[in-house]
């Protein structure tokens, strides 16, 4: 690896572990596969538009029914999701992220981004 590129990628992970240590962050959420599983789940259908359900989320994962629930739990207890009834049918319940995770999700990949354009130059 170049020192270019090396010092490129140094650079940004000190800038991650300080946005982490400066306030409580979605990262520390996803500690395990099912965590970043249902992160990225609920994440993709904010961006197509297309919430998840609680059902969706339980089928998606490998984890047990009541594990899955807990997790949905724990992430909005941290403000990280926002469990809301459907407009369209209220027995269901959609699963949606909060700004903070969004915003999050978003200065990450900003990072990556700017990181492959440093690489590449």
């Amino acid at each position: 690896m170049s020192p270019k590129r090396y010092l490129a990628f140094a650079e940004m992970r000190i800038s991650l572990q300080q946005s982490e240590r400066a306030r409580k962050s979605v990262r520390y959420f996803r500690q395990s596969f099912d965590h970043s599983l249902l992160s990225m789940l609920i994440l993709r259908g904010y961006y197509l538009g297309q919430l998840p359900t609680v059902h969706d989320c339980i089928a998606t994962l490998k984890c047990s029914r009541m594990t899955t629930r807990r997790l949905l739990a724990d992430a909005q207890r941290r403000g990280f999701i926002e469990i809301r009834p459907d407009p369209i049918d209220h027995r269901r319940k959609l699963v949606a992220p909060t700004n903070i995770s969004v915003r999050e999700y978003e200065a990450l990949i900003d990072n990556y981004n700017e990181l492959f354009r440093s690489l590449n130059e």
